[in-house]
């Protein structure tokens, strides 16, 4: 199975052989990306990082976009997760085939992803996980509506 990371323009590929399980696809797709790509994506500083990711399951095999962000400042979250949300959006359009994971916890959908009716980007496999998110989703709702994003 092919494993593809993303970390802004860059990617790297690799193999997976066997039947690996996505904790497992995901540890591995982490220790893919090279040291001087784990800065976080809105300020670049390297101190007290967090990471966040989309995972989404092609034919071929997973892609998964890395974002880092640092715990410094509240908006370098914000900006992780909003490029998160609409990099989702962004290949759920792209391709009918990919399955793409809920924002809180990272599972496939059953059916559809239900998105968030106020901003239309933040998806959940569930009622239960949207329910849980929407009290942290509530206050980013209104930036990620009202900030661009670039790629």
């Amino acid at each position: 199975m092919n494993l593809t990371v993303h970390v802004g323009e860059f990617a790297y590929s690799s193999t997976i052989h066997g039947n690996a399980q996505q904790p497992v696809i995901v540890e591995l797709a982490f220790a893919m990306i090279p040291p001087p790509l784990r800065k976080c994506c809105r300020c670049a500083t390297r101190d007290d990082l967090h990471q966040t990711f989309m995972m989404a399951n092609h034919n071929d095999g997973w892609v998964l976009h890395a974002f880092f962000y640092c715990t410094k400042n509240m908006a370098c979250g914000t900006a992780a997760r909003t490029q998160l949300d609409a990099l989702r959006i962004k290949v759920l359009e792209s391709s009918p085939t990919c399955r793409v994971h809920c924002t809180l916890c990272q599972k496939p959908p059953v059916a559809q992803l239900l998105l968030c009716p106020a901003c239309g980007i933040v998806g959940y496999c569930s009622d239960t996980c949207r329910d849980k998110d929407m009290a942290d989703h509530r206050k980013e709702c209104r930036t990620i509506k009202e900030q661009p994003v670039d790629f």
